[in-house]
């Protein structure tokens, strides 16, 4: 199960983190109004904590091409995290960077909501996965809201690429969210907090374990 802790702001914590076995990618988060902003000199050092073995992926909003390039390239990442409400085009327009498209879904038209966002996305070989994110006033992802897992996994998943799993996931309801919707992977941030932007490492160990069911 691909498992990613989001939102990492210190370099003792995220060093931490990706000593936990089955943490397989973390999360820096770049939009400057989030609670996990990660700027600058702290971002250098947040880097180079983060082993080789463990992915690394860049979340951006609503972020000019120039400055996800930039930051990419500086920071040595690969994969970005579209967060925001970016022209579909971008997408193709990063590669050979891989990208996540995070889709803000309305319970009810998860269905419609990621095959409108595809349809406009079109053919893109540097689509990685959709990461599925409930919809909710309160921000653009971190929320701790949830998505209906059930009706995720009662959607026709045919043409979609991976599937990744968001929004409200804690180490007490992973193993069932996994159970139900059966993503390809889980995303957590908010869910394995002490505070916004540092992680319990017990409760990221938890929460790897349940999402592999162990």
């Amino acid at each position: 199960m691909w498992t990613k802790i989001c939102g990492l702001t210190d370099p003792a914590n995220a060093a931490a983190v990706c000593k936990i076995e089955g943490v397989t990618a973390v999360g820096l988060n770049f939009f400057e109004k989030s609670k996990r902003y990660v700027r600058g000199r702290r971002a250098v050092d947040v880097r180079k904590a983060i082993p080789s073995r463990v992915q690394t992926v860049g979340l951006f909003v609503n972020a000019t091409p120039l400055t996800i390039r930039y930051v990419c390239e500086r920071l040595r990442i690969e994969t970005v995290q579209l967060h925001g409400t970016e022209p579909p085009s971008l997408v193709k327009e990063l590669s050979p960077l891989k990208v996540i498209r995070a889709i803000r879904v309305p319970n009810g038209r998860i269905a419609d909501a990621v095959g409108m966002t595809l349809e406009a996305i079109g053919e893109a070989e540097n689509l990685d996965a959709v990461l599925l994110d409930a919809a909710s006033e309160k921000g653009l992802g971190g929320t701790g809201e949830r998505i209906d897992w059930a009706e995720l996994a009662a959607c026709d998943r045919s043409g979609w690429p991976r599937v990744i799993l968001a929004g409200g996931l804690t180490p007490g309801n992973v193993a069932e969210a996994v159970a139900v919707a059966r993503p390809n992977g889980v995303d957590a941030a908010s869910g394995v907090e002490l505070e916004p932007g540092l992680k319990d490492a017990d409760a990221v160990r938890q929460f790897v374990r349940q999402a592999a069911g162990r």
